[in-house]
């Protein structure tokens, strides 16, 4: 959407050049009128287009602006969704630290760790492990970061 936009903004502003110096050109033209005893008609036509060439060159400003605050706005929609993006994987990256946290911790192999001799260790350790990813997920997804 962006490029499409940049093209549309470029064929203005070639668009405003020329408008431009076509009117350099009427200027010139219209400053002869006296000078050189231009027909009456001639000189209500050269009007008539330096008329449109104003016109032309107004409209042409005014979509310029438009474009530029289309492109504004593209920008914030971009930055929005990108904003959704870093959420969810902030999120996702929480999720997985605290199962990795405590397997990171059982997996220092220390032998002065008291649950490390229970029966039950490892599986509280998996249990924590689940209930911690559970917790976060489902907080996240309440704050509709998933």
């Amino acid at each position: 959407m962006a490029e499409r936009i940049y093209r549309l903004s470029q064929e203005l502003i070639d668009m405003q050049q020329a408008v431009s110096s076509l009117r350099e050109v009427v200027n010139a033209l219209q400053e002869g009128f006296d000078k050189y005893n231009i027909p009456e008609q001639l000189q209500t036509y050269l009007d008539d287009v330096s008329d449109h060439l104003t016109r032309a060159n107004s409209r042409s400003s005014d979509l310029r602006e438009s474009l530029s605050q289309i492109l504004n706005v593209n920008a914030t929609l971009v930055a929005q969704r990108q904003n959704e993006d870093m959420k969810k994987i902030s999120g996702w990256a929480a999720i997985l630290f605290a199962p990795t946290l405590i397997g990171a911790i059982y997996g220092m192999n220390f032998d002065v760790m008291p649950e490390l001799h229970w029966a039950l260790g490892y599986p509280m350790a998996i249990g924590a492990m689940v209930a911690f990813a559970a917790l976060l997920y489902v907080i996240f997804k309440r704050s509709k970061w998933m």
